[in-house]
C-alpha cells in the first residue's frame, strides 16, 4: 500500500524547483514502487491518489470524468495514476488506485485544517476562518481509508475508486464540530476578515464505483471521526506512542 507523497500544505504557487521535487517524489517515486512490486511478484499494489484529479470547472467530480490538473501537485499525482494504468495494462502488476479527499486521523502533526483546529482548540486558541467560513470540503477519516484498502486487498478489484466520507462540510461546520468534541471555554470561532480564495469551492465526489465494485460504504461522518480521535487520545497506548508535545492533554 503506497501512501507516500509530497503534500501541497495549502500552497497555491510553486517554484520550478518545488515543482520538480513534486514530480520526482510523487510520480517517479511511485514508478519505483511499482517496478519493485512487479519484480517481487507482489499480488497487488494499492496506490493512494487525490480526489481533486476528477474535479471539473463546476467543482463536481466523478470517477469516470476526465482528469483535471490545476497545479504541479495534481499533475504529479496524475502522472502517478497513468503509471499505475501502464503497469496494469501491460500485465506487469495488478493495481488498485484510491482517490482520497482530505484525509484526517489520529496524528495531529502537519498543517491540514482538521489537526490544526484540534491543536488550537486543545490549546485554548481561536479557530480562525477566512471569509464567512462557507467553503466546503469532503473529509475522509483514516479508519474508512483503511477499510477501503482492506476491500481492495480481499476483494481483488482492479481500477480507480473515489474514497471519501460522502459528507460535504463547510469550514464553519468543521470548527463547530471540533469545539463540540474538544470543548474548551478559551477557544472560539473567529472570522479573520481575510478573503477565502476557495470561497466558491464546493466539492462533490460520487462513489458509485467504490460502492458497487469495491463494496466501500463510509462508516464515519465528521462527528464520529472526531469522537474516535478524542477517545484514542485518552488511552494509555496513545500516550506511549506520541511524544508529550505531540499529544496535548484533553481539556
Amino acid at each position: 500500500i503506497h501512501t507516500a507523497a509530497i503534500i501541497p500544505k495549502g500552497k497555491r504557487s510553486w517554484t520550478p524547483a518545488e515543482a520538480e521535487d513534486l514530480f520526482t517524489v510523487n510520480a517517479l517515486g511511485t514508478r519505483t514502487i511499482l517496478e519493485s512490486a512487479a519484480a517481487a511478484r507482489v499480488p497487488r499494489c494499492i496506490v493512494l491518489s487525490g480526489a481533486r484529479l476528477a474535479m471539473r470547472a463546476t467543482d463536481s467530480a466523478g470517477e469516470g470524468m476526465p482528469y483535471t490538473t490545476r497545479d504541479p501537485y495534481s499533475t504529479s499525482k496524475l502522472c502517478a495514476e497513468l503509471m499505475c494504468r501502464e503497469f496494469q495494462n501491460n500485465g506487469a502488476l495488478r493495481v488498485t488506485t484510491l482517490r482520497i479527499s482530505a484525509p484526517y486521523g489520529y496524528l495531529l502533526n502537519g498543517p491540514a485544517v482538521v489537526p490544526e483546529f484540534i491543536r488550537r482548540c486543545l490549546a485554548g486558541q481561536p479557530l480562525a476562518l477566512w471569509g464567512d467560513g462557507s467553503r466546503e470540503q469532503v473529509f475522509t477519516f483514516v479508519d474508512d481509508l483503511a477499510r477501503a484498502c482492506d476491500h481492495a486487498i480481499t476483494d481483488s478489484v482492479d481500477g480507480t475508486f473515489t474514497i471519501t466520507s460522502g459528507q460535504q462540510t463547510t469550514m464553519r461546520e468543521l470548527a463547530d464540530a471540533v469545539l463540540r468534541t474538544f470543548p474548551n471555554p478559551r477557544s472560539e470561532v473567529v472570522l479573520t476578515g481575510a478573503a477565502d480564495p476557495g470561497a466558491d469551492h464546493s466539492a462533490q465526489y460520487p462513489m458509485d464505483d467504490a460502492r458497487d465494485r469495491l463494496g466501500y460504504v463510509p462508516a464515519f461522518d465528521l462527528d464520529a471521526g472526531l469522537a474516535q480521535i478524542a477517545t484514542y487520545f485518552r488511552t494509555p497506548s496513545a500516550r506511549r506512542c506520541f511524544a508529550e508535545e505531540d499529544t496535548p492533554a484533553l481539556v
